[in-house]
């Protein structure tokens, strides 16, 4: 267990808050917690998915697998706020219940799409603007690896806050497809559109 000084993951964010916020800490794995508790000076709890109604703030940084279910338990327990990492599910149709259990919901739900928060981002939003302010972009190349939900994600999520379309994605065909990291997660090669 290494945390380097700019690693941003959920738990540092949250250590900066800790002086305005009380922060409990929760992995199954007991040696993992019990470094991450100490490093970061949280309290560490037991997983308990009908407990999770004391809580103001839920962070979900747990295996892509697990995602779902822990959004689901978060959204039950009525969370002003569930941060969770991405991809929300490793199975196509299995957000089907959890988006109508949301809809529901008075918690607000924020997908680790955290870089549209870097000031960079802003910076490229505006240029973009003015340097298409008199004509449209007809194409866009984007080269990423390591999976679509995984890695892919980041750069469709900044194209929508680039372009700010008002159409959703439609992929037109498909090139190729590779499992480069994860088996549930194809890094994929298509041509698509707004």
């Amino acid at each position: 267990f290494e945390m380097p000084e700019k690693s941003w993951t959920h738990a540092r964010a949250l250590s900066r808050l800790r002086s305005k916020i009380e922060t409990y800490i929760y992995d199954p794995n007991s040696e993992l917690l019990d470094k991450i508790s100490k490093h970061y000076k949280f309290k560490s709890v037991p997983y308990e998915a009908d407990g999770l109604d004391r809580y103001n703030i839920i962070s979900i940084a747990s295996p892509s697998g697990l995602h779902t279910e822990h959004l689901n338990a978060a959204l039950d327990s009525k969370a002003e706020l569930i941060i969770c990492e991405k991809p929300l599910s490793t199975k196509l149709g299995n957000l089907e219940a959890t988006m109508i259990k949301y809809k529901n919901s008075k918690s607000f739900v924020l997908v680790n799409y955290m870089r549209r928060f870097q000031p960079l981002y802003h910076q490229q939003k505006s240029y973009v603007r003015r340097l298409f302010q008199n004509s449209e972009i007809q194409s866009i190349r984007v080269e990423y690896c390591r999976g679509l939900l995984n890695n892919g994600g980041h750069a469709l999520d900044f194209l929508r806050f680039l372009l700010n379309p008002k159409a959703d994605l439609k992929v037109n065909y498909v090139v190729s497809f590779a499992y480069d990291a994860f088996e549930y997660d194809p890094t994929v090669d298509f041509h698509g559109a707004f």
